[in-house]
C-alpha cells in the first residue's frame, strides 16, 4: 500500500508504506484514523498475512508521521447488516 500528501496545492509523489504493512500476502482497503489535533493515528487494512484468523482479516497499524509500525490483528470481527 502507498500514501500521498497534498501539499502546496499539489499531490506529492506516492510513498510505499513499507514492509510493516506490505507483506507477501494480499493487503487491501486501507483507511486512516487520525489522532485528534496531532500527527499520526492508525491505519486499518485487510490482510491475508500470517497471524490472522484465515482469509482476509482486519488489521491495525499505528502510524506516526506516515511510518506504519507494529501491525496487529484486531481479532475476530462479526459483521451485521441490521
Amino acid at each position: 500500500m502507498w500514501y500521498t500528501v497534498y501539499e502546496g496545492g499539489a499531490w506529492q509523489a506516492p510513498v510505499n508504506l513499507g514492509p510493516a504493512v506490505n507483506s507477501a500476502a494480499t493487503e487491501l482497503g486501507a483507511s486512516f484514523k487520525c489522532h485528534a489535533g496531532a500527527m499520526g493515528g492508525f491505519i486499518f487494512f485487510g490482510s491475508g498475512r500470517e497471524g490472522g484468523h484465515g482469509g482476509l482479516d482486519l488489521w491495525r497499524a499505528e502510524d506516526s508521521e506516515y511510518h506504519a509500525v507494529d501491525p496487529a490483528s484486531v481479532g475476530r470481527v462479526k459483521a451485521s447488516f441490521r
